[in-house]
């Protein structure tokens, strides 16, 4: 019933229809080879007239290699000239319609499956292009799902030409265009040299101090897929030993620093990541969620309870510890008791901190580097100066100290 349905539209004269009608049978062929009716979409699409449309001829092409019938009139087409540049710019094109876009980019991949490299850095910076700037979602996926499948294939100093680009794509601040780069970027940068990576983490951090919530959204949500994809990395790039963890705590810090802005939109995005993309992820294993919680639990409970919240921000924060409570339900049902990160030794650090200094958190991270946890402990109030309000001053340093591990603000306060 479907095929006859989509039979109908692949005699349609509107060039557009008979694309999706084409794109149709490609699928039905791919997974139903051995159905009765697939010997008629193989007759009709023998019988259709593809002309110089390479677009058609891929299609084809496509169809008649699932049901396992002669390609070699569509091969000689394919891949007997340079076909690249026409679809460029058919792609780049306002007026071309998606579905054709969709199925040039599929073509482009095709090309390097079959070996022809001499435009793959042209082809990756195109779909990196696409997810920028495409007004179609679907395209943009496409093109995101295809540069992923690209990435690994070129050389190092290509691949960060393209984490650049996108890089450069958060940073635009149209949040109706740059929140679908997230998803990409994250996993392109995973497969850059240590040194590169750490780059792209350094620009991420810049990118949190930014005054637009947008652009910090974006780059939160980055964030979020690095520590979602990250486990793979050690094994693209062996380091020396602890580089890996360090860096891995560096984005979780990164992560908490979001959970401490003052900013409520900000925080409402950061719930939103370490809810749904690091503890309701599908990709992040079961140990790897827990370790992440044995160093993290006491900020997320801190964290989340810090400010008074409007109710859209509660939805959020609900949201999030849902995520978390079915990770720990999980983890005990399948591997037993959830182990955190505690320390015995527990030093408290008083003071006013009017204001909270560098020279404050050396002082804080020494204590912790000798094996403490610190608890600061921000005065109400001044004998000997007029201070900043405490409320203020205790943000400052629960900012500061957000991304600093064993470290936390004291719900006591000294007089």
């Amino acid at each position: 019933m479907l095929g006859r349905f989509v039979a109908y539209y692949f005699q349609s004269p509107e060039h557009e229809l008979f694309i999706a009608a084409g794109r149709a049978f490609k699928l039905f062929t791919a997974y139903t080879q051995t159905h009765p009716y697939c010997a008629e979409i193989g007759r009709l699409v023998k019988e259709m007239d593809a002309g110089d449309d390479i677009t058609l001829v891929f299609l084809q092409y496509r169809v008649l290699t699932n049901l396992g019938c002669d390609t070699t009139a569509q091969q000689a087409v394919l891949y007997g000239r340079d076909v690249v540049s026409d679809i460029f710019l058919d792609n780049l094109k306002a007026s071309t319609p998606w579905v054709i876009k969709a199925v040039n980019i599929k073509l482009l991949v095709d090309q390097v499956d079959h070996g022809i490299y001499d435009h793959i850095l042209h082809i990756a910076a195109h779909f990196s292009n696409l997810i920028k700037v495409s007004e179609r979602v679907a395209v943009r996926h496409e093109a995101g799902r295809a540069l992923l499948k690209l990435i690994k294939l070129l050389k190092p100093d290509q691949r960060n030409e393209i984490a650049i680009e996108l890089v450069k794509g958060l940073e635009v601040g149209e949040y109706e265009f740059s929140k679908y780069i997230p998803t990409y970027l994250g996993e392109v940068a995973l497969w850059l040299p240590p040194e590169q990576l750490d780059e792209v983490i350094a620009h991420l951090k810049a990118m949190l101090a930014s005054g637009n919530d947008r652009i910090v959204s974006v780059a939160l949500d980055t964030i979020g897929i690095l520590v979602e994809c990250y486990p793979a990395y050690p094994e693209r790039f062996p380091e020396p030993e602890g580089a890996a963890e360090r860096r891995s705590q560096r984005l979780l810090g990164m992560l908490l620093s979001g959970l401490a802005n003052h900013r409520q939109t900000v925080r409402q995005e950061a719930l939103l990541v370490i809810g749904q993309t690091v503890f309701g992820s599908a990709r992040l294993g079961m140990e790897h969620k827990s370790r992440i919680f044995g160093l993290c639990f006491k900020k997320f409970l801190f964290l989340i309870n810090e400010y008074k919240e409007d109710e859209l921000t509660g939805f959020y924060r609900a949201s999030a510890l849902s995520h978390i409570s079915r990770f720990i339900t999980a983890y005990r049902l399948t591997v037993g008791e959830v182990v955190t990160e505690t320390r015995n030794k527990v030093a408290f650090f008083p003071g006013t901190f009017d204001p909270f200094t560098l020279s404050h958190k050396g002082i804080v991270q020494a204590i912790r580097d000798m094996g403490y946890e610190v608890y600061l402990a921000v005065d109400e109030f001044s004998w000997s100066k007029k201070a900043q309000p405490h409320l203020i001053r205790r943000q400052i340093v629960s900012m500061s100290v957000a991304d600093e591990f064993h470290v936390h603000i004291s719900r006591m306060t000294s007089r």
